[in-house]
């Protein structure tokens, strides 16, 4: 196979998948969007506008209070630290010494959760 001569055919079907390559890498860089980054300062309290709803954040000693939106809204931490316990109307997370904390909200209707930075 490597000792076969380079045909026309062949040649025009190298030259048509590279363009198409070359197309979609160009598309998708030209179409990439930042995700979402917000950041809260704590300072007595925060509010973050997500997709309409609003999150109300507070620090209550060494508790972070975060309210809940209305619908079907949940709370998640990469930190194993940081064990977000919830009720009807808000989430509550103890954050003890930490300054910076980052936490990711999602709903059912969007398909990738939004990183919020809190900071003390």
């Amino acid at each position: 196979m490597a000792a076969e001569k380079l045909t026309l055919g062949r040649f025009a079907q190298i030259i048509i998948m590279l363009t198409l390559l070359v197309a979609a890498f160009t598309w998708r860089t030209l179409d990439y969007v930042e995700p979402d980054k917000l950041e809260c300062n704590l300072t007595p309290k925060c509010t973050v506008n997500i997709n309409d709803s609003s999150l109300i954040a507070y620090l209550e000693g060494e508790t972070l209070i975060v309210s809940k939106p209305v619908g079907e809204w949940t709370m998640i931490s990469q930190d194993p630290s940081l064990v977000v316990e919830t009720d009807n109307e808000r989430w509550k997370v103890h954050i003890s010494a930490q300054q910076a904390f980052e936490f990711y909200f999602k709903t059912p209707n969007t398909d990738n959760p939004l990183k919020v930075s809190f900071r003390r």
